[in-house]
């Protein structure tokens, strides 16, 4: 064995020499992750175009838009920084085509080119270089690498740097850097980024002639240019869309005319208030501003430049900002050139839904362009027949391109017609149809259908979905609001079923798509790293929340601060900021009412709504005046709810609230005959599955069961809502079916496999016909533990809620109902689907442990603004700890909070929220015999024959309470007729021998 001391090892030798040298540009990860999936965005959208013109004697470089290395930057950041070379280039006089000439309606959309591109680039233009600016970052670091190209050599110069976290000062840091990465690549005329040639302080009224080329005026005047023309262009998600406020999907030609308004302006701390302005307002529309990027300020607003002050006002108009008696007019337009008025006033428009783009007037401004067959030949406007110049193509193809994408989503979006928006589509050109903003569109279209069929039929149609979807992805390359809010990622694609979900096809597109997402995320600067005021709230509220370890857990949650309702002075503050607010003036009226404050005070605050021309249109009112009107209706505040279903109904838009309206209207009238037949013809119109619930509960009630079985069984395998179901129930309830003869039916139509809300339609089927007016027995809660299918999961929360309602009807058994409560409920229920079971756990707990099991602190700490099942298990406790007076109060809030019977939580589960409400009363009027729950109950039964007129409960409960033998005869003729089983009519002590019912009850 050798004792001598070891060689050092190349490891331990710091030598520069035998370091791996890296290599730049790095790979774009995202090309090699679409490798690993096998896709490829389409050839149009990632191919450059050169425009026939844009080449001369004199142009020496070609400048590719800003491309991608390792990780990105959001495309509105390479934008910019692509604007900044763009401008160092022409400040050093060097001919050069820029973004502005290479960017279009279709791209290019691609983060970084393909080799073959390049080399056909390369062969087209033999005369010209290429400037190519790679940007990337990784783990912290961000990296800028210039290539200069040609056929025969390649320069390249490269530096890492480490950018601060404000998009602005970032972009700084960049500019600072190219002039000399383009020296050390061999471009030596680059100029510097701080020279602020500017021979104007204010933008020239020209500026708004879009036929006047750009290339004469000095810098500030270009930048003028750019912010009108970029402003001008239309964006294509509403603003009040972003959620996570990323910046609005536009397209690249619009994103290119911003980015040079910014890099023209970017004049530094000398620079004119004017191109300071620009400069801001520019960043403001790429989202790349930390004041907000819908913020218009006081001083933008009262500008005297003549494009920062329209541009300004068009902005804060268009955003729909107007406030505190702010005029939000956008004034001096006729001094402007009659395009120019026409395209401010329809980018104004972009925002309202209900406004199409008159494409046809400005179609007529560019003769020699093609425009949509429907435009008359004829209507043509003067002007001079120049070839239009880059300014006036973006503008039209962008207006085109808007044209066709506003006529499909007011279809499928605003009209809720998605099968008509369709069909719209599949009649476009197809260069127009196969744009991945159209292809968004269509997509939502798919999802919003109405498919009816088996659930083998659902699935083929949601997997016929996958590759388009995925296709819109590797189009665009971006992480944006569309696909934060449609990802397969992050979102169920199945309808409310696991079942489909887990299909092996949807599983595998959802695996290739996270792969795309996770490096599309990772783009920095997607959104201001300063919060937006809604953001700050939401992690203001995440703080205060108490830390889970100090949380008691209870088995029915009180909501968390994120998601408490509203506050007054937050309602306030919307109405204030936005008086045609229906929503929030809504939420607030209701407020009062559970508070308990008078209908008129509600009027008052509902009445006081201010539509906007500008903004909402009699489509929108339509569907505005109809929110009140839903909200009564469900209380059972029908008077209140019959004036404004009429204001509603006058709009005569055909909107689906107006149908809502016409029908319900009918029945607070008490004319069934004509509201089933305004059901048919809102089935025919929008095919909701509300419609077909309440169409075919008409049918059966007018003894038409085989008309009713088809308006439901083509859905009921596909219903987007349990709410279908319910017509169901009806027809089963009409049959006196009992509950084993349910589940048989049940088995033998195999729907074992339908989920709604993610939970299975034979759970909550069973549990509906078991607890809705019946007192289950043994063998019933032991059928709701059986599963549907073998070897499925059994969901224990019916078999135990079944358990509680028997032992609350009976009186009895009330320490095992609880035990079997404590032991088979879990406080782990993210989704909220065991809520629906605490008005009866309290009642039963409160007994069982006499007022001292830990859930019932939850509940005792409610306030009347909870959820509507804490809300009524309060009242329960207050009941049964002989405060009538609180009881009551929270009873009342509970039936105000019934008008919340559109979310979900209310919707979608197997006993009808307003079956509880009415039974709680009851139960709390036998146990107390204080008569001012029974005038409760009946009042809320009697309206209710007016909103769910098909329920037999409503009539039997009435039966059961009434002391007017008259009327309850009436109430046990209809009870028997739509439920011959009913537990009410059986203990009303009505003799139904000697009823003696009209044959025509309705």
């Amino acid at each position: 064995m050798s004792c001598s001391k070891p060689a050092p090892t190349e490891a331990s030798t710091p030598v520069p020499a035998i370091k791996q040298a890296e290599s730049w540009p790095k790979a774009d990860k995202l090309t090699a992750a679409l490798s690993t999936i096998g896709m490829n965005p389409d050839e149009k959208f990632r191919t450059i175009k050169v425009p026939a013109n844009a080449i001369t004697q004199a142009t020496k470089y070609i400048v590719l838009p800003v491309q991608t290395q390792a990780l990105g930057f959001a495309p509105s950041f390479r934008a910019a920084v692509g604007a900044q070379l763009d401008e160092i280039l022409n400040l050093g006089g060097i001919a050069a085509i820029q973004q502005t000439d290479l960017a279009d309606i279709n791209g290019p959309f691609v983060r970084s080119f393909d080799e073959a591109t390049l080399q056909a680039l390369l062969k087209q233009y033999q005369q010209q270089k290429l400037i190519m600016l790679y940007l990337g970052q990784d783990k912290g670091q961000s990296f800028v690498t210039l290539v200069i190209r040609s056929q025969n050599e390649s320069n390249k110069a490269h530096k890492t740097l480490e950018l601060p976290t404000d998009p602005q000062q970032a972009l700084d840091f960049i500019k600072k850097s190219l002039p000399a990465l383009l020296k050390e690549a061999g471009v030596n005329e680059a100029g510097e980024p701080t020279a602020a040639s500017s021979d104007s302080n204010i933008c020239a009224d020209s500026n708004w002639d879009f036929s006047l080329p750009a290339s004469g005026k000095d810098r500030l005047q270009q930048a003028c240019h750019a912010l009108a023309v970029g402003t001008l262009l239309p964006a294509y998600d509403n603003i009040k869309t972003p959620i996570l406020e990323y910046s609005r999907s536009m397209s690249p030609i619009k994103r290119a005319w911003l980015a040079r308004a910014y890099a023209k302006a970017d004049m530094g701390a000398s620079s004119p208030p004017a191109a300071q302005a620009i400069r801001t307002l520019a960043l403001q529309q790429l989202g790349l501003s930390l004041t907000g990027n819908n913020e218009i300020t006081p001083s933008q607003l009262s500008s005297t430049d003549p494009v920062v002050s329209q541009v300004a006002k068009l902005l804060f108009t268009a955003n729909g900002q107007p406030r505190n008696g702010q005029s939000n007019n956008v004034r001096g337009l006729e001094k402007l050139p009659s395009l120019t008025q026409l395209l401010i006033n329809e980018r104004i428009n972009n925002e309202n839904s209900s406004k199409p783009v008159q494409f046809c007037d400005i179609a007529a401004y560019f003769p020699g362009l093609p425009k949509p067959e429907s435009c008359p030949p004829s209507k043509t406007q003067n002007r001079q027949a120049t070839a239009p110049g880059n300014a006036e193509i973006a503008l039209y193809q962008d207006w085109q391109l808007m044209f066709y994408y506003k006529s499909a989503t007011r279809y499928v979006n605003f009209l809720g017609l998605p099968e008509q928006g369709l069909m719209l589509i599949a009649q476009f050109p197809e260069d127009i149809a196969s744009h991945p903003y159209l292809q968004q569109i269509k997509y939502a279209a798919q999802q919003s259908m109405k498919i009816n069929g088996s659930a083998e039929d659902f699935l083929a149609h949601r997997q016929a979905m996958l590759k388009p979807h995925l296709q819109v992805i590797v189009n665009l390359q971006r992480y944006d609001n569309w696909l934060a809010t449609n990802s397969l990622s992050d979102h169920y694609i199945g309808g409310g079923s696991q079942n489909i979900d887990n299909d092996k096809q949807i599983q595998e597109a959802r695996a290739k798509e996270t792969q795309l997402i996770k490096i599309l995320k990772a783009d920095r600067f997607l959104t201001p790293s300063v919060p937006t005021p809604q953001q700050a709230m939401m992690m203001a509220a995440i703080q205060a929340a108490p830390k889970a370890d100090v949380i008691k857990q209870s088995l029915f949650p009180l909501r968390s601060p994120l998601f408490k309702a509203q506050s007054e002075e937050q309602l306030l503050g919307k109405i204030k900021e936005y008086p045609g607010d229906m929503d929030s003036r809504v939420e607030l009226a209701f407020r009062h009412l559970k508070e308990g404050k008078t209908l008129q005070d509600a009027f008052k605050i509902i009445n006081a709504y201010q539509k906007s021309a500008a903004i909402n249109g009699r489509l929108k009112e339509s569907h505005d005046w109809a929110a009140p009107a839903h909200h009564f209706f469900f209380s059972g505040e029908l008077d209140a709810a019959k004036q404004f279903y009429q204001r509603s109904l006058a709009m005569g838009t055909g909107s689906a609230s107006e149908f809502y309206a016409q029908t319900r209207l009918k029945l607070i009238d008490h004319r069934l005959g004509e509201a089933m037949q305004s059901s048919i013809q809102a089935l025919a119109r929008y095919n909701s599955d509300f419609t077909r619930r309440d169409l075919a509960s008409f049918l059966f009630m007018e003894n038409q069961p085989d008309m009713g079985w088809q308006v439901i069984q083509p859905r009921a395998a596909t219903a987007e809502t349990f709410q279908l179901w319910v017509a169901a129930y009806v027809a089963q309830r009409m049959e006196g079916k009992k509950l084993s003869e349910v589940n048989d039916w049940l088995r033998s139509k195999k729907y074992d496999s339908v989920q709604i809300d993610l939970q299975d339609v034979n759970d909550l089927y069973l549990h509906m016909h078991a607890v809705t007016d019946r007192v289950p027995g043994n063998d019933d809660i032991k059928l709701l533990l059986e599963p549907s299918a073998p070897n499925k999961f059994k969901n224990k929360r019916f078999a135990v809620s079944a358990q509680l309602i028997k032992s609350a009807f009976e009186q009895s058994g009330t320490k095992e109902a609880y035990e079997f409560a404590i032991a088979n409920l879990s406080p782990h229920d993210p989704n909220k689907q065991a809520q629906f079971v605490s008005p009866f756990f309290t009642w039963v707990a409160w007994q069982a442990s006499d007022g001292k099991d830990a859930n019932l602190e939850t509940v005792r700490n409610a306030d009347l603004h909870e959820s509507f099942d804490h809300v009524l298990a309060k009242s329960m406790i207050f009941a049964l700890e002989g405060k009538s007076r609180e009881s009551l109060q929270y009873l009342k809030a509970a039936r105000f909070a019934l008008s919340e019977s559109g979310k979900s939580e209310m919707r979608e589960r197997g006993i009808p929220p307003s079956y509880q409400y009415a039974t709680a009363a009851y139960l709390m009027f036998k146990k107390t015999g204080n008569e001012a729950y029974r005038t409760e109950a009946l009042q809320f039964l009697r309206s209710y024959e007016m909103v769910f007129p098909f329920y037999g409960w409503v009539y039997s409960m009435q039966a059961a309470m009434e002391k007017d033998q008259k009327k309850q005869q009436t109430l046990a003729c209809k009870a028997r007729a739509l439920d011959p089983q009913s537990y009410f009519l059986k203990i009303s002590n009505v003799d139904q021998s000697k009823l003696n019912c009209k044959a025509a009850l309705w």
